[in-house]
């Protein structure tokens, strides 16, 4: 569920919270998923994460590779997700969360996640500080 903070208040009250402290834009996705689903391949994101477990409990890998500060997402495709995962690199952690743990990752660092035996609930809030490219798609949209 993207957006959750728009329709819930507690978490809205955390996204405002992010963006006091980091300066920042912030926002929440919710991620249910079921029996040992692995809903993303290996990858990284454009903002920083913050992922709290509410229910049930989920592996994150944390690999080495960390891109350095990307600002445009990758293109889909099996070429892509073959080049991710040869550019990993190594495991760097292994963290099993379980309800009330939070986990943050850095933009930029390649990660995956995988559910345990039962389903598991987490939310993750992104936050992401303005950059320059931010004030060229502002003035791109005055325009």
């Amino acid at each position: 569920a993207n957006h959750i903070d728009r329709v819930n208040p507690e978490v809205d009250g955390i996204c405002h919270m992010l963006q006091r402290e980091f300066a920042a834009r912030a926002g929440a996705n919710v991620y249910c998923s079921f029996k040992h689903v692995q809903a993303f391949n290996t990858h990284y994101d454009l903002h920083d994460v913050f992922a709290f477990q509410a229910e049930g409990e989920k592996t994150w890998h944390v690999y080495e590779g960390r891109a350095d500060n990307p600002v445009s997402p990758l293109p889909p495709g099996d070429e892509v997700e073959r080049w991710l995962v040869d550019s990993r690199g190594k495991l760097l952690f292994e963290a099993r969360m379980q309800p009330g743990d939070i986990l943050y990752l850095p933009r930029g660092q390649y990660h995956d996640a995988i559910t345990g035996a039962e389903a598991s609930l987490h939310v993750t809030y992104r936050v992401k500080p303005s950059t320059g490219l931010a004030l060229f798609k502002l003035l791109e949209t005055a325009l």
